[in-house]
């Protein structure tokens, strides 16, 4: 019984390896190497059958050129030619993959051809030589690298030339004591000759010079006084030698003073324009603005703008006063006037607070009659004594709104 069950399952094993050659064939001529590898390694040992390794080999080469053709379609060339290569290396012939191997290599002597293209628009003419260069070591015979190689020599010697020239320039104007031209001409000619020229070389001599020669003179105008002058020379400064730290330092420093000055002025103006509600907000500013500089140089000036603004302030508190007296809005009037007995130059305030009291308290009784008078509902009579108080005083508590009630 065991020798023919075994070989059933030799003869089963037999047809399903068949099969599997049989899907995988299939599979290879429709393109579709993925499965055809995966129906080959299914069909058997294939260290024991050399038909079947060679279809293995067969498949998997297949996928390396497939792979390539992929990498190439999704504008890959560099690693198009990576596999490309890789896959001659096996099959040193093969079409594919030569055809792929040439496609990828012409893509990217395209793609440098066109990078040099935008940097002779753009008048870079050393990088632009430099794409032309590698196009060539793709395509030797690429007749659009060799004409673009040309131009972009040609041009650069010319702009070789041209900054030379504006070197030269930029020496005589050194020798004539012109520095601030000579500046301007080393920077053009050194966006001709670029960063390891003579002009390079120059230029930053110079630079060196007139920025220490700028901070220099900004430093002396500080001294005397002169913000606005040593701001501007602190910027020459920082434009002749951007970045250096003493500089920096300085100029910091300078323009909190200058912003500090800009608020303390502010607040000045604020207070000769009777905005007195503005002079608070901005000397806050100025405490937070003067952080870290010395007290001594902003506190007086801030003590002496809030000593005007509670001075001014007083003053139109004691116009709006006397207005209010005059229209017999006592009750107001008063309490302006008890501000401004703690502070000094109103004398006669106290003699009017105590006319406006004698007032009030004549208009005092005269309201509490009133009322007595309208809680037993004399009306009459309590109209006529709120009307009196009104005479006397018009703010004097709610006696309007009475009088106007019983009127009614």
């Amino acid at each position: 019984m065991r020798g023919p069950l075994l070989l059933c399952l030799l003869a089963l094993a037999s047809c399903q390896s068949v099969e599997s050659v049989a899907r995988g064939d299939r599979a290879y001529r429709q393109g579709q190497f993925h499965q055809a590898l995966e129906a080959y390694e299914s069909a058997g040992d294939p260290a024991v059958d050399a038909e079947l390794a060679s279809r293995i080999s067969r498949a998997k080469f297949a996928l390396l050129v497939d792979g390539a053709r992929d990498l190439l379609h999704h504008n890959d060339p560099v690693a198009a030619r990576k596999v490309s290569l890789a896959a001659l290396k096996q099959r040193p012939n093969d079409a594919s993959a030569l055809e792929i191997l040439s496609r990828s290599t012409s893509k990217m002597a395209e793609i440098e051809l066109a990078v040099g293209e935008e940097f002779m628009a753009n008048e870079r003419y050393p990088q632009a030589a430099a794409s032309f260069e590698r196009a060539l070591g793709w395509l030797p015979e690429s007749k659009a690298a060799q004409d673009g190689l040309a131009r972009a020599e040609v041009a650069f010697q010319s702009e070789l030339e041209k900054g030379e020239a504006i070197y030269f320039e930029g020496l005589d104007q050194i020798r004539l004591e012109k520095p601030i031209q000579a500046f301007t001409t080393l920077q053009h000619a050194t966006l001709f000759l670029g960063d390891e020229s003579r002009a390079k070389g120059q230029l930053d001599k110079l630079a060196k010079q007139m920025g220490e020669a700028s901070r220099e003179r900004g430093m002396a105008l500080l001294e005397q006084g002169r913000i606005g002058e040593a701001w501007l020379a602190l910027w020459d400064a920082e434009r002749f030698q951007p970045g250096d730290t003493k500089t920096l330092e300085w100029l910091g420093s300078l323009e909190q003073h200058i912003a500090v000055e800009d608020l303390l002025l502010q607040a000045d103006i604020a207070v000769r324009g009777s905005q007195l509600e503005a002079v608070g907000d901005l000397l806050e500013k100025v405490e937070v603005k003067a952080l870290n500089m010395e007290a001594a140089l902003i506190q007086p000036r801030m003590d002496a703008l809030q000593s005007s603004a509670a001075e001014k302030q007083a003053q139109l508190d004691y116009r709006l006063a006397r207005a209010l007296e005059m229209d017999q809005q006592l009750v107001r009037a008063q309490g302006l006037y008890t501000k401004l007995t703690q502070l000094p130059g109103f004398q006669d305030v106290v003699v009017r607070q105590a006319l406006i009291k004698a007032t009030l308290d004549r208009a005092s009784s005269l309201y509490a009659a009133g009322f007595a008078a309208e809680s037993a509902e004399d009306f009459g009579t309590a109209l006529r004594l709120y009307a009196e108080v009104m005479t006397l005083v018009i703010d004097y508590k709610d006696t309007g709104a009475r009088l106007k009630g019983l009127a009614e």
